[in-house]
């Protein structure tokens, strides 16, 4: 799991880092970590929901992508309300 884990966190730091390039306000760092934070909630939250979409690194990348831009979107929401 930990091997897992770390490979979620890569993936989920280029993902951030890419999202962080189209929407501004969060630089580079943000980005990233923003970004690996959702990739390790997705790829922890998944298995305990029960929610399988396949075995193998692709169906994982696209897990872990999806919970980066996630919390990136949820991020970009609340920092415009504040």
């Amino acid at each position: 799991m930990s091997l897992a884990l770390s490979i979620a966190v890569v993936i989920g730091s280029i993902a951030g880092w890419l999202v962080a390039e189209l929407v501004t306000g969060f630089g580079f760092l943000g980005g990233i970590l923003i970004g690996s934070a959702g990739a390790s909630i997705a790829a922890l939250s998944f298995p305990m929901l029960h929610l399988d979409i396949g075995h193998g690194l692709i169906p994982w990348a696209i897990a872990t992508v999806v919970g980066a831009v996630t919390l990136l979107l949820v991020a970009c929401l609340i920092k415009r309300r504040t």
